[in-house]
């Protein structure tokens, strides 16, 4: 049985991705990892709140292609800061949130959840608002 909607992470990993001089060709991959689990008894963590952060399932050693093939662990290194979002078999897409760490030893990613982010800015308007009009009058 098949979900209307699967979970992923994008990203760009560090390694197969290095920038070419302008003479050659940049290439850039982007590795799109889907999720249709999350783990349980992930929380309570050290370095985590369950308030705050969400976490999915990710055993880099049972990754699959999605047909039956086993495939081989990518280091994802450079991705933290990738997208966590919900797709739709409609194509509708929801972001979810940012890809901050794997834990190898849980098993599973951890990212921040945009809701947390976005309050924080709502929360947080008044002092940047008070900064930019600090720096509009120093450069006048």
């Amino acid at each position: 049985l098949r979900l209307f909607y699967e979970s992923r992470l994008e990203g760009y990993p560090a390694n197969k991705n290095k920038m070419k001089t302008r003479k050659h060709k940049i290439e850039k991959n982007l590795l799109n990892i889907v999720f249709y689990d999350k783990p349980k008894n992930y929380f309570p963590d050290k370095g985590y709140n369950e308030i705050i952060h969400f976490v999915y399932s990710y055993d880099e050693k049972m990754l699959s292609d999605g047909i039956s093939e086993k495939m081989q662990p990518r280091d994802l290194s450079g991705m933290s800061g990738g997208m966590f979002k919900r797709v739709y078999a409609n194509g509708f897409e929801l972001p979810l949130g940012i890809f901050l760490a794997q834990n190898k030893r849980k098993k599973a990613l951890v990212g921040l959840d945009y809701s947390f982010v976005l309050a924080w800015l709502e929360a947080s308007f008044n002092e940047f608002d008070e900064g930019w009009r600090m720096i509009k009058k120093q450069k006048n």
